[in-house]
């Protein structure tokens, strides 16, 4: 039998076309939760979380994105704080910001809200939009809003079996 934690993960899938639903502030909430829980390995807090919900922002943000669709309901970003790193080039802070990132995602999913991140979006004109502190570095642009299709929850494994492969030793 499937848990509910392995289910949301094989259900995933990216979403890019949002309804006009509202995302509540509880539920931000709960994804900034989610996102804050991500393992970190320094053990530091050197990611800073952004949630953008303003229209007139998540709108103006969306043209400095060719990768967007649609305009979403709310947009997550995920940044470095570097007064607070020593090393830039450590892959910890990349290991960090990617559990930071699928906590949101699945968290979403589990929550009913589509989700992607955005591959194509211009950083540096978002992190002038948003007047943020020079100490700020952006990395990571997720689009989230509750789906215009709906979504099957079930599974077929058998997919998965024709082609996966790994090495027991």
């Amino acid at each position: 039998m499937m848990n509910e934690t392995i289910k949301h993960i094989l259900s995933r899938q990216s979403c890019r076309e949002f309804n006009k639903k509202k995302i509540s502030d509880k539920t931000i909430e709960t994804l900034f939760d989610c996102a804050k829980k991500a393992p970190r390995s320094q053990g530091n807090e050197i990611i800073e979380f952004y949630f953008v919900r303003s229209k007139k922002i998540v709108e103006q943000i969306f043209w400095f994105c060719p990768g967007m669709d649609d305009i979403p309901e709310l947009i997550a970003i995920l940044g470095i704080n570097l007064k607070k790193i020593e090393n830039l080039e450590s892959y910890f802070l990349y290991l960090e910001l990617g559990a930071c990132l699928q906590n949101i995602l699945l968290s979403a999913n589990s929550l009913g809200i589509g989700s992607v991140p955005v591959g194509s979006s211009n950083l540096t004109g978002i992190h002038t939009l948003l007047g943020l502190s020079e100490e700020i570095s952006l990395k990571i642009l997720i689009s989230l809003g509750y789906p215009t299709k709906n979504r099957k929850i079930e599974v077929d494994l058998s997919q998965f079996k024709k082609i996966r492969s790994y090495n027991l030793l």
